[in-house]
C-alpha cells in the first residue's frame, strides 16, 4: 500500500491541499475521508482513480475559495501580509494538483502493468 509511488503522492497532496486551505472545514474533513478511502482502496484501481479525480476537484473548490478571498482581501485593503500568505495558499493547492496529477499517471502505469502481464499468461 505505502510502496506505491501514487499513494506517496496522493499523501503528499493531501497535506499540501490540507495546509493550503485555512477557512473550510468541510473541505478539509473530506479530503481527509477520501485521502484514506483513496489509498486503502489501492487494489482496485478505478476506484482509486476515481477518488484522486474527485480530490483534484476539492483542490479546485479549495483554489477557487482562496482566490475569492484574496479578492475580497485586496478590496478591504492592501496588507502585503496577508497578500503573500493567500500566495502561499494558491501556491500549496496548485502544487497538490500536480501530485494528484502525477498519482493518476502511476495509477495508469499499473493498469498497463497488469494488463501486459494478463496478456503473457
Amino acid at each position: 500500500m505505502i510502496q506505491r509511488i501514487q499513494t506517496l503522492y496522493i499523501i503528499i497532496g493531501a497535506v499540501f491541499c490540507f495546509l493550503g486551505t485555512n477557512f473550510i472545514v468541510i473541505l478539509k474533513v473530506g479530503l481527509i475521508l477520501l485521502t484514506l478511502f483513496t489509498i486503502l482502496n489501492y487494489h482496485k484501481r478505478t476506484v482509486q482513480k476515481k477518488g484522486v479525480y474527485l480530490m483534484i476537484l476539492f483542490s479546485f473548490l479549495g483554489l477557487f475559495f482562496s482566490v475569492q478571498e484574496s479578492s475580497c482581501l485586496n478590496m478591504l485593503s492592501n496588507n502585503i501580509v496577508n497578500n503573500n500568505a493567500i500566495d502561499l495558499n494558491v501556491l500549496l493547492i496548485s502544487s497538490s494538483i500536480i501530485f494528484y496529477i502525477l498519482a493518476i499517471k502511476n495509477i495508469k502505469r499499473d493498469e498497463d502493468l497488469i494488463k501486459s502481464i494478463d496478456r503473457l499468461r
